[in-house]
């Protein structure tokens, strides 16, 4: 989870072949969208309980999902969905039918002095 001010944190650098980062699925999410599904989880009108996943509709990473998976991923994942650009690998699918929730926020569109930059 990630606050407004955390963003300098981000893009992390990608994981090579010579410099791996722990395949985790590379997910995370602004604690606005956080505090935002959970809001739209206690509004909604579903019975029981439903598990679901929140993220930030990107990765954490400033490059392609896709060609990122490829080079890190286990050999035998199996890619259900295409993942254009820098797209999330978790399935946001369940918590927009349930509860409405589509992420709002990412490092992508913090201000250039807000966030990690090689140039700096």
């Amino acid at each position: 989870m990630i606050q407004p001010g955390g963003y300098e944190a981000l893009p992390w650098d990608a994981p090579t072949a010579e410099r791996s980062v722990q395949f985790g699925l590379w997910p995370y999410v602004d604690v606005r969208d956080a505090a935002r599904a959970c809001r739209l989880a206690l509004e909604a009108d579903v019975s029981g309980h439903e598990a679901v996943f929140i993220a930030a509709a990107d990765i954490r990473f400033d490059a392609p999902t896709e060609g990122l998976l490829r080079d890190v991923a286990p050999p035998d994942l199996i890619m259900r969905r295409p993942l254009p650009g820098s797209t999330t690998v978790i399935s946001l699918d369940k918590a927009a039918r349930l509860i409405g929730y589509e992420p709002r926020f990412s490092w992508r569109d913090e201000p250039a002095d807000r966030i990690k930059s090689d140039k700096k």
